[in-house]
């Protein structure tokens, strides 16, 4: 992501995650290094950069564990490259602010890197302040929403809290989400229209309303959703699963088409797989005519694990456009049963066309 689509708040845990190959806490260096003694004012005016540079040089040099001191006011940096590998574990004591320089032409990439460390803490209560505002009239996003890629974060919300999508995407083409771990209140990721080419691995989901397509149809002008890849992800304790959800009397016609969910991990989950075209968050809707979403290809394989309700496998689908060439490949979802010891698992279908392919538990009715 780079300045000119609005990045400089750029996400210093991302950067961290994906660079600091082992991160530790609870150390501290027996050398101070003080960004003030190599030349930061702390003024909030006067761009600190190299003293930051020169101090985090110095102090990658030595063996001992040495402690990079920032103390109270304000530091226009950036950007910044803290690379390694430095001799020893390194330390960060930010009590003052960083500002990132609102001259975007500066940038080529990040506002604040972190790369090739083993250990790193950043402690102290300072703040990363990406003075943001500087960016958004230059935001493309909206243009240019493409090749975005998510990784290693973690996202956390209370399971009670109304309407807390952890990541929503819309309009956006090849974007890649990876080794994300969301808890949430509402869907743990969240796809709209307008998508292509989206590709979500290894996130573990919980709690929340699982990973969902939707919901589509609801407004005019609406587009396509066409190609989602989901793979080796785990819900834990989720409302959903794996669900696809459109309203009912679409204003416009539109395809959800050529999604794999594949190596996905059910742990007491309500809905594991769930189609919806009749979706109403509301004790009632005013629409009542068959959703204008047309659902094809979607393919289901070794989808595993438990469901908290007896029904494990749920589709409904528009009267006047089914579903086509929805499959299931060696599912084996089992209900972890009721207070009477019931514990069969079934599957529900209605203006569904596909087909069932190896182990399938429950009994499919496709």
């Amino acid at each position: 992501m780079n300045s000119n689509n609005g990045a400089i708040q750029l996400a210093i845990s991302l950067l961290f995650s994906i660079w600091c190959t082992t991160c530790v806490a609870g150390q501290s260096g027996n050398a101070i290094y003080n960004v003030k003694d190599h030349g930061a004012l702390g003024n909030g005016q006067n761009d600190d950069t190299k003293a930051f540079q020169a101090a985090w040089d110095a102090s990658c040099a030595i063996e001992g564990n040495p402690t990079i001191l920032i103390p109270m006011g304000s530091y226009l940096v950036g950007p910044l490259h803290f690379k390694g590998p430095c001799k020893s574990a390194m330390a960060i004591d930010l009590r003052g602010q960083l500002l990132a320089s609102t001259h975007l032409n500066a940038y080529t990439k990040d506002w604040i890197e972190f790369q090739y460390i083993n250990g790193l803490v950043i402690s102290g209560g300072g703040i990363f302040h990406g003075q943001g505002s500087s960016a958004w009239p230059y935001n493309e996003c909206p243009k240019k929403w493409k090749n975005f890629d998510i990784e290693s974060v973690t996202i956390s919300a209370p399971g009670d809290s109304p309407n807390t999508d952890g990541i929503h995407i819309a309009d956006s083409t090849n974007v890649t989400i990876t080794n994300a771990t969301i808890g949430t209140g509402d869907d743990c990721i969240s796809i709209g229209p307008g998508n292509s080419n989206l590709n979500i691995s290894n996130v573990h989901c919980g709690p929340g309303h699982g990973i969902s397509v939707g919901s589509l149809g609801k407004n005019s002008g609406e587009t396509d959703v066409v190609g989602l890849t989901v793979k080796n992800c785990t819900l834990n304790a989720t409302t959903n699963g794996l669900r696809i959800k459109t309203w009912q009397s679409s204003p416009s016609r539109l395809k959800a088409a050529q999604f794999t969910y594949q190596d996905i991990t059910m742990n007491n989950v309500y809905n594991p797989i769930i189609i919806d075209q009749e979706y109403c968050p509301y004790i009632s809707c005013a629409g009542k005519d068959p959703s204008r979403v047309q659902i094809y290809d979607i393919k289901f394989t070794n989808v595993k694990g438990t469901s908290s309700s007896a029904e494990a496998i749920k589709f409904i689908c528009s009267s006047s456009f089914p579903c086509q060439g929805v499959v299931l490949n060696d599912i084996d979802l089992r209900y972890t049963g009721d207070a009477t010891g019931n514990k069969t698992t079934t599957s529900t279908c209605a203006n569904v066309r596909g087909k069932s392919n190896g182990n399938v538990k429950p009994n499919p009715c496709i």
